[in-house]
């Protein structure tokens, strides 16, 4: 009788509960439905993953649009873009303050060319006032 409670107990912990798995989905209706496969025609719903327990274990979303992959795909080929221009910039530069002094000499330009062209539209201005007054 030992034997074989303990052959009975030693086949219950070798044997690997089985790990089916349960989805939870909701139809047109909005009725609620459990299954061990999702039905092809709610595949592009959302659905849950559940354990033994009931729990949710995953929750993926529902499956995406082509505007929402071509959105992704957008947005993954922008940040693409971004780290590129970002590694050549710190690639270009030794750190951020040399970053920033590159920046206030363009600056010092722009602000010289401002006032140069302001300068020669005051005199343009004088020469048509002279002008026009002849």
């Amino acid at each position: 009788m030992r034997y074989l409670l303990g052959l009975i107990l030693l086949c219950v912990f070798l044997v690997p509960p089985a790990m089916a798995r349960m989805y939870k989905w909701v139809d047109d209706k909005g009725d609620v439905h459990y299954g061990d496969t999702i039905p092809p025609q709610f595949s592009s719903q959302a659905a849950s993953e559940l354990n033994q327990r009931g729990i949710v274990v995953k929750k993926p979303g529902a499956a995406l649009t082509s505007e929402q992959i071509k959105a992704r795909e957008a947005a993954r080929k922008q940040a693409k873009a971004q780290a590129r221009r970002d590694r050549a910039l710190l690639a270009t530069y030794v750190n951020e303050q040399e970053i920033d002094r590159a920046r206030d000499r363009r600056l010092r330009q722009i602000q010289q060319r401002i006032g140069g062209l302001t300068a020669g539209r005051a005199t343009a201005q004088k020469r048509l006032t002279s002008n026009r007054q002849r």
